[in-house]
């Protein structure tokens, strides 16, 4: 037991001396791109070099995030998918986070492999390409051969996870300290924040919940000629290795080489926008990040979508919530979209929502009845947002995803026709979302649940008075009641009360005194003594207020 005892003790130590030697490394990136206003106490030989701060603030967060690696990369990349956190500047910069870097050497790769298929290489693969295809900071992948099948390995960084978990600490720390000093007024939950970045970062390093992700991807795509998921080999699939059938295309954005391919332009980008409407709108499960890198092309114009590390999900509350906000676009209605926000738990209970719904009218005013083709969804979704930060409008993770993802498609059709429409693309789909949420159907099915909601409630009615009428009787039915801030503002009063006391019986000893001296002709000792406490201890009273910021 002690030894184990100790072991901890250095692991402990191990692990604070690890993390002081990253918080170093941080502090000296942010104070070489010019964020030393940010850190207290940088020493001089940090600062910045010349003509790094002649950049503009988002491109020197961007090459700092780039420096700080792996863990950092990908935060940058989730920050870019959420302007309701981060303003249209930063959003674009970090966009530009490039997750390449030089591959690991083969041996390293070859170790990770056998340790985790429990088998030497040669054993499993006919044949295997020691240089990848591709390498970014979490995996690389590997082209390789099962009996003359081609296949894609992806496989795990060695010590990734050790590096992640170590960044995770040191942002939740820093996280704690940001939301401390911005208090309640906080636009934004830091912590909040990167919980959600670890939650999802964590799930990329499980490659057995992107090989799921494909198999429901499969499935939801099995009819549909026009888009084509790689299959999984489960039996060469583990949480670090990720084998899938190898697909010969080529990347839709890459649109130079789809004549000699035989492929239309205007075709493919139909395709690739109606798969993501399809996946938003009909499954609720949605790839999170169809850029032009993660999308390829093969004959007869088949979308093979690829990396599916990170998707989004849309509950069935939130399907549903989506279909009434739709609702009130189509039939402009900015009271139902307030009131959607504000049961989706979107709004600040305190928060005045007027004016919230007068910059939602004037918004849907500005669009409604406008050509489909003179829309921009990248201006639209940058005009929402800004109410959304404005207003301090909690969006769900999920609804930004989905918004992203909608943008960069449109970004990716009309860089394969010019003429590209996607708001026309959308309109059938967000027409069926609102019709279902009017169906009879759908509305017998809620009047079905409302109506065992209810009966439920009956039924529970008698149980729960039965229990409250017996602890009335005994006298123990306890009524909790929180109010914000009751513990500091009893603690003020507490304080304010002993001061009170203290000046008191410090303003009755003076009078005593004087009282004593004046009936003693002036020359008592006892009455110069009390004075002489007295106005110590008024003195000390005064400099305790003063102290408190109480004066």
């Amino acid at each position: 037991m002690p030894r184990l005892e100790k072991r901890g003790r250095v692991k402990g130590f191990s692990k604070v001396y690890r993390d002081i030697g990253r918080y170093r490394q941080i502090l000296k990136v942010l104070a070489k791109y010019g964020f030393d206003d940010l850190i207290s106490s940088v020493k001089r030989r940090w600062r910045a070099p010349k003509g790094i701060k002649d950049l503009g603030r988002a491109e020197r967060a961007r090459l700092a995030l780039q420096e700080l690696g792996p863990t950092f990369i990908k935060l940058g990349q989730m920050l870019s998918m959420r302007p309701d956190l981060i303003t249209p500047e930063f959003a674009e910069e970090f966009k530009k986070l490039q997750d390449e870097v030089p591959p690991c050497d083969f041996e390293e790769i070859k170790g990770v492999l056998e340790e985790e298929l429990k088998a030497p290489l040669e054993s499993k693969f006919s044949r295997f390409d020691p240089l990848p295809i591709a390498a970014a900071s979490l995996a690389q992948v590997h082209k390789a051969e099962i009996n003359g099948e081609p296949v894609a390995v992806k496989v795990q960084r060695p010590g990734i996870r050790r590096v992640i978990e170590t960044d995770i600490d040191i942002l939740l720390q820093i996280a704690g300290i940001v939301k401390r000093r911005l208090g309640d007024e906080a636009p934004f939950d830091p912590v909040g924040i990167v919980n959600e970045f670890a939650k999802s970062i964590y799930r990329e390093l499980d490659f057995t919940r992107e090989a799921n992700n494909m198999l429901r991807f499969a499935r939801n795509f099995q009819n549909d000629p026009t888009v084509y998921v790689p299959k999984v080999y489960w039996e060469l699939t583990t949480r670090r290795v990720l084998t899938m059938e190898f697909v010969d295309g080529i990347k839709i954005s890459d649109v130079e080489r789809f004549e000699s391919l035989g492929l239309d332009r205007r075709t493919v980008a139909l395709n690739g926008a109606k798969a993501v409407l399809k996946e938003i709108f009909e499954h609720g499960f949605f790839h999170a990040d169809p850029h032009p890198g993660n999308i390829f092309v093969i004959k007869g114009n088949v979308i093979v979508p690829v990396d599916f590390g990170m998707v989004g999900r849309l509950t069935s509350k939130e399907m549903e919530s989506l279909g009434r906000l739709l609702t009130g676009m189509v039939y402009k209605d900015a009271g139902l979209i307030v009131r959607t926000l504000y049961q989706l738990g979107m709004l600040e209970e305190t928060r005045d929502t007027d004016e919230l719904e007068r910059d939602i009218s004037d918004f849907l005013d500005r669009y409604y009845k406008r050509p489909l083709y003179q829309l921009d969804m990248r201006a639209i979704m940058d005009e929402l947002m800004w109410i959304v930060r404005s207003h301090r409008v909690k969006v769900p993770s999920s609804y930004t995803l989905m918004l992203r993802a909608l943008v960069t498609m449109e970004g990716v059709g009309r860089l394969l026709d010019p003429q590209f429409d996607m708001f026309a693309l959308a309109k059938p789909y967000v027409l069926r979302m609102t019709a279902r949420k009017l169906s009879p159907s759908r509305l017998a099915k809620e009047a079905m649940e409302l109506a065992r909601d209810s009966l439920d409630l009956v039924r529970s009615l008698p149980i729960d008075a039965r229990v409250i009428s017996a602890r009335l009787k005994k006298g123990n039915l306890r009524i909790t009641v929180e109010w914000e801030r009751l513990n500091i503002f009893l603690t003020e009063l507490n304080r304010s009360v002993n001061r009170l006391t203290f000046g008191l019986i410090t303003a009755a000893l003076v009078v005593a005194s004087a009282i004593v001296m004046h009936s003693s002709g002036g020359a008592s000792t006892l009455g110069g003594i009390g004075l002489a406490i007295s106005s110590i201890l008024g003195l000390w009273l005064l400099i305790t207020i003063i102290r408190s910021g109480g004066l």
